[in-house]
């Protein structure tokens, strides 16, 4: 969305940087394993507008670096796919506020999939996520979506976790993918 005010454009949302966490990057000691699990965050700024929840995550569904398969081609914008399903099954709507509480919790479940995790990696999740989540002003799931949704090869995620954090004086948003395959 681009907003014009006399001859000045502003862009409500804009792509800024990424991180990765990949588990198999950091030790584990037996049994437990990284499960080919990873944490992809990419950064969007908050141009100077007043914009409502539903449209921020609008925005963030518009943005060419939302058209991520996470199979390892990275953002195509031309690709319909995102994680494992269709964009065009993907709207606001389908987003469902939650905690930090609650999302910490989530995330909590997901890497219990490795077992014990090493200090190392810990921290990590604590700086990218956690703290994110904790410092936001408002934080949004992906919830899982119907068969339909999916598109033909999104079973290749075998969990898929999705979050969208919007920083507390709301300069910034955070889309937080956290998934195995």
């Amino acid at each position: 969305m681009r907003f014009v005010f006399g001859e000045r454009k502003i862009v409500a949302v804009r792509y800024t940087n990424a991180e990765c966490v990949n588990f198999r990057d950091y030790p584990f000691d037996p049994p437990s394993g990284p499960a080919c699990q990873w944490i992809d965050i990419k950064h969007f700024s908050i141009g100077n507008v007043c914009l409502s929840d539903q449209e921020l995550l609008a925005e963030l569904i518009s943005q060419p670096e939302y058209h991520d398969g996470y199979i390892g081609a990275g953002v195509v914008p031309s690709d319909p796919r995102h994680g494992p399903y269709w964009i065009s099954a993907i709207s606001p709507g389908e987003f469902i506020k939650v905690t930090a509480a609650e999302a910490t919790a989530e995330t909590h479940k997901w890497t219990a999939n490795c077992g014990t995790l090493r200090p190392e990696l810990t921290a990590r999740i604590e700086a990218t996520v956690l703290t994110r989540f904790a410092e936001g002003n408002a934080i949004f799931v992906l919830p899982k979506l119907p068969d339909s949704a999916h598109h033909d090869y999104g079973w290749i995620h075998t969990e898929f976790h999705e979050f969208a954090v919007v920083s507390a004086d709301r300069t910034r948003l955070s889309l937080m993918v956290l998934a195995d395959d």
